[in-house]
């Protein structure tokens, strides 16, 4: 498994916390992009449509991507790899409940 180092505590930490991090920072909480969305939607009555979201965080989720992408082109370890896919699994979920998305597979 690959480690990261923190700044300042210098703390080793797996890419798969990082990760979780990453999903958690997007998709839940009170002051994040799920409720950034849904604000978006309620206050400009977008009526689901995700241009003005994609506008607003365009940036950051690009980051977060190319980030994924540098480590997963490198990555062996199968273990981590399905830690990160059962994170995306609930997190996916949650937002399910939280009606933040639709899926075409629930349908």
């Amino acid at each position: 498994m690959q480690l990261l180092f923190g700044f300042q505590d210098k703390i080793k930490y797996y890419h798969e916390q990082l990760f979780r991090s990453h999903q958690m920072l997007l998709m839940d909480g009170s002051d994040t992009a799920t409720s950034e969305f849904l604000f978006l939607n309620d206050f400009f009555d977008t009526k689901g449509d995700q241009s003005l979201f994609v506008e607003v965080f365009g940036k950051t989720t690009q980051y977060f991507l190319d980030s994924l992408e540098a480590f997963l082109a490198n990555c062996y370890d199968s273990v981590g790899l399905l830690l990160m896919v059962r994170i995306v699994e609930f997190y996916r979920k949650r937002m399910q409940q939280r009606k933040a998305v639709t899926d075409a597979r629930s349908a």
